[in-house]
């Protein structure tokens, strides 16, 4: 059956190193628009930070963001829909996440909130030069992180943690896989990301297909880590980047060039047919 929706991850997939959409891939976006083919991103971004260029390709009709926490109509900013982490669970996860002696992020209404020593100490934290520019970039810096936590503890999307080291994370991840209401994902090497039991970017876009009639013989999805295997499996057409990790490529039904040789336009136009 012919692709009737294109889902795909931002950061390593989407966008090159340098976090732009180059001109070839812009084409194939623009291409299979003008196909009629629906165009979504799926990102572990809350919807604050989404790149310029993402909202000025007009035919960009949703963005889900926090790793499907929420999905938004761009053009309007009207919100579609919402999977929170619970609110119950809230109250267990607080007293292990400000114990942390490493990042932590609180996504909610859109934006990324960070204690403010952390923004102060950014350079000290194991972040790359691309993290640093991001973080500093995108973040909202506040004296006391907790108090956001509570202030709106029913609406967060999404918690961010980042690690210096993998021993770290995978003794972190390890401990919060116990809490039964929250699900552990990572968007990349050296973090962890926490959302709802049944939040997933898979779930946001079963609700967009229902809402647009698309099964899943007609969608189409590219990703490149842990946060976007329920995206890959749920396609006809699930496309790990070459740059993906080696875990996503083996769930993948084909794997494409690098995102910064334009791997998913390659993949577009041998699969969409346009």
């Amino acid at each position: 059956m012919a692709v009737k929706m294109i889902v795909s991850d931002l950061d390593g997939t989407l966008l090159n190193k340098h976090d732009q959409i180059s001109d070839i891939t812009r084409k194939a976006i623009d291409d299979a628009l003008t196909a009629g083919i629906h165009f979504v991103v799926a990102t572990g971004r809350a919807i604050g930070t989404l790149p310029q260029q993402i909202r000025e390709i007009e035919g960009i009709e949703y963005a889900i963001t926090s790793n499907g926490a929420v999905t938004t109509k761009l053009k309007t900013s009207e919100i579609v829909s919402t999977a929170y982490i619970d609110e119950a669970a809230t109250y267990e996860l607080e007293k292990y996440l400000f114990e942390l002696d490493t990042m932590v992020e609180i996504f909610v209404n859109g934006k990324a909130y960070i204690e403010k020593r952390i923004y102060d100490d950014i350079y000290n934290q194991g972040l790359s030069d691309r993290g640093i520019r991001y973080v500093l970039k995108t973040r909202t810096p506040q004296p006391d992180l907790r108090e956001v936590f509570r202030k709106y503890r029913s609406e967060i999307e999404n918690i961010n943690i980042c690690f210096k080291d993998q021993e770290m994370k995978q003794r972190i991840w390890a401990k919060f896989s116990k809490f039964q209401d929250i699900t552990v994902t990572s968007s990349m090497k050296h973090n962890i990301e926490l959302i709802g039991k049944n939040t997933d970017k898979s779930t946001a876009i079963e609700k967009l297909m229902k809402l647009h009639e698309v099964t899943r013989d007609e969608l189409m999805t590219f990703g490149d880590n842990h946060n976007d295997v329920g995206m890959i499996r749920l396609a006809k057409i699930g496309v790990a980047m070459g740059n993906a990790e080696n875990a996503l490529k083996k769930e993948a039904d084909y794997i494409t060039g690098t995102n910064i040789d334009d791997g998913v336009a390659e993949a577009i136009y041998k699969f969409a047919g346009i």
